[in-house]
């Protein structure tokens, strides 16, 4: 990748994030006006920069995204902005960026769970319930 074309990445990627951020922080929502443009340009700017492999790479880390994210939207501890932003900023990033980003995303989203949990008093419920989950995994009855 070029020197300047880094730079771009590095601006798009800051200011999509902020936005999000921003509307998120203000309204509980990451906006389509912000993730659909995004996420489209990102695969022309991969495209731009790398050819048809970046388009292919753009794609891969769309699904990779959705991969990572769409199964919490799913089952209700995510919203579909959340999903489309990690979808956009995997358009622009590659397959590599994406997968590294989602996975700090559910790592720091892990931690401020169980602090919220902790400062709530809830975090021993939780607790309990993961060992008797896991639990039944392990021990078969007889």
């Amino acid at each position: 990748m070029a020197a300047g074309s880094t730079e771009v990445l590095r601006y798009a990627v800051i200011s999509i994030g902020l936005v999000a951020s921003a509307t998120d922080l203000a309204r509980g929502k990451i906006y389509n006006w912000l993730t659909i443009p995004a996420w489209f340009i990102g695969l022309v700017f991969s495209s731009w920069v790398d050819g048809w492999a970046g388009l292919g790479s753009g794609l891969l880390a769309t699904g990779i995204a959705f991969a990572l994210y769409g199964w919490m939207f799913w089952i209700g501890m995510m919203g579909a902005g959340d999903v489309k932003l990690l979808m956009a900023l995997g358009a622009w990033g590659g397959a590599e960026y994406v997968a590294r980003t989602g996975l700090l995303g559910v790592i720091l989203g892990g931690l401020m769970a169980a602090v919220l949990l902790a400062v709530q008093g809830r975090l021993w419920v939780l607790l309990r319930k993961l060992y008797r989950f896991v639990l039944t995994l392990v021990v078969r009855e007889m």
